[in-house]
């Protein structure tokens, strides 16, 4: 589970990736466009495989709006997590959506901004231990694999203690049901319960805020939060093929400098603004494409 925090120098624009990229086998077809967040680090490089077909990218700001978009047939596909992807065929698609999974492996980190950094030894321990005694593995079942099946997200209650220091979290909704939020806004099920563990290992009290997707790095740069929920990393390790970036700047990759032809076959990418910072993971799963039947 250990893994090294590496980071893309880019601008604060260029967010977070909610997903990318595809197989190079059923996942995406040449000429076909999938939607992704506004905002989000996908915009900024596209993913390519060695056959040099290119997918067209159409932004959105929110989850609900870019289904409707796949909907009306704007786009032909959405790339989400495999967790994700199940759960809006199960619970919002009355049987019109179809899922297919990816190669690539998403990991799932906190996010802190440099004011904060020095959280994440503390953070990384928690989730090391919740994932060696087993917490980590009961909530995933609980508040993500149930409500898959059909299970109803609840909120955690949240442990408030006088003198603790308080941490804001920001959470989006646009991943459920591991970053759900209702419709009256109330932040329910996967990020309640896991955040509401964190708080007691760190013995700080948890304030949820919810935010845009598209403005998770910004909301850390203005203070208006102290840690976003979730950053994604990709891991290409058991991808069939390599895969070639093109970026309106550079990543890096292993510590190396990229430019926007260079090849990579294997191995983890991590993409996230200058002065953001990631945990342990704390949730993995695997890449998928969610289309209209």
């Amino acid at each position: 589970m250990k893994k090294s925090l590496l980071s893309a120098i880019l601008t604060v624009s260029c967010i977070f990736t909610m997903s990318c990229g595809n197989n190079g086998t059923t996942a995406t077809d040449s000429g076909s466009t999938s939607g992704e967040l506004a905002g989000s680090l996908s915009y900024e490089y596209v993913i390519h495989y060695t056959d040099g077909t290119e997918s067209g990218v159409v932004r959105y700001d929110d989850l609900s709006t870019m289904l409707l978009g796949l909907d009306r047939g704007d786009i032909d596909y959405i790339p989400l997590s495999k967790s994700v992807a199940e759960y809006i065929a199960n619970t919002q698609g009355d049987g019109k959506y179809v899922v297919e999974t990816a190669d690539p492996l998403e990991n799932y980190s906190l996010g802190v901004g440099e004011a904060h950094v020095d959280l994440l030894p503390a953070c990384n321990d928690a989730i090391i231990a919740m994932q060696e005694d087993g917490t980590l593995s009961s909530l995933q079942d609980e508040y993500i694999t149930k409500i898959i099946e059909g299970g109803q997200p609840e909120a955690v209650t949240f442990e408030t203690v006088d003198g603790r220091d308080t941490l804001k979290v920001g959470v989006t909704g646009d991943l459920p049901p591991m970053d759900y939020v209702s419709e009256d806004g109330t932040p329910m099920g996967f990020n309640t319960a896991i955040l509401a563990e964190l708080g007691k290992r760190l013995d700080m009290n948890i304030e949820l805020v919810t935010i845009n997707s598209g403005s998770r790095a910004a909301a850390l740069v203005s203070g208006k939060v102290d840690m976003i929920f979730w950053v994604l990393s990709m891991d290409f390790s058991n991808a069939q093929n390599p895969v070639r970036l093109e970026t309106i700047d550079y990543i890096m990759f292993n510590g190396s400098k990229l430019s926007p032809t260079d090849t990579v076959a294997t191995d983890s990418i991590f993409a996230v603004p200058e002065g953001v910072y990631i945990s342990e993971y704390y949730f993995s799963d695997n890449e998928a494409i969610l289309r209209k039947k």
